[in-house]
């Protein structure tokens, strides 16, 4: 079968695995080979105390960060330890998840065309995956499942 001569509609689930395998690749590959920022070190500092309620007490209401992402974290930590790799693997995946969901949300308002170039676009944008894993990833992931949720209602 060639893939030039399928109409668009058949093309586009070999072009969005393509894209989210991009995306996967790009956010998973060398995901340790810089060292952690400021923000991951401020959230592994945080995950300290003995248990949950010292964790939101004394961790997270005087800094303000996200509680549902230190949360997730000090359970996340106390299965899989807090090396580099497990600490950024589900912000990572979660910005993996957001390609697809913004695919989806542009195919709703949209088109299939639009929804593509879109989730193209944020596969390779550099400073999405790098810079913001921690909590931008996780924060538009959660959003767009609320968007999607909303529309299809």
């Amino acid at each position: 079968m060639n893939i030039g001569n399928l109409q668009q509609s058949d093309r586009t689930p070999f072009l969005l695995v393509v894209i989210l395998g991009v995306a996967a690749y790009l956010r998973l590959h060398g995901l340790t080979g810089f060292s952690l920022s400021n923000d991951e070190l401020s959230a592994i500092t945080r995950l300290r105390f003995d248990n949950l309620k010292d964790v939101v007490l004394f961790g997270v209401y005087p800094d303000f960060h996200p509680a549902g992402v230190q949360i997730f974290l000090y359970y996340w930590t106390k299965l899989l330890g807090t090396s580099e790799f497990i600490i950024r693997l589900p912000f990572a995946l979660a910005g993996v998840g957001a390609v697809y969901l913004l695919y989806r949300t542009g195919k709703i308002w949209f088109n299939q065309s639009t929804a593509l170039l879109a989730a193209a676009s944020l596969a390779v944008l550099e400073y999405y995956f790098l810079v913001c894993l921690q909590f931008f990833a996780g924060r538009h992931f959660l959003r767009q499942l609320q968007l999607v949720r909303k529309i299809k209602n």
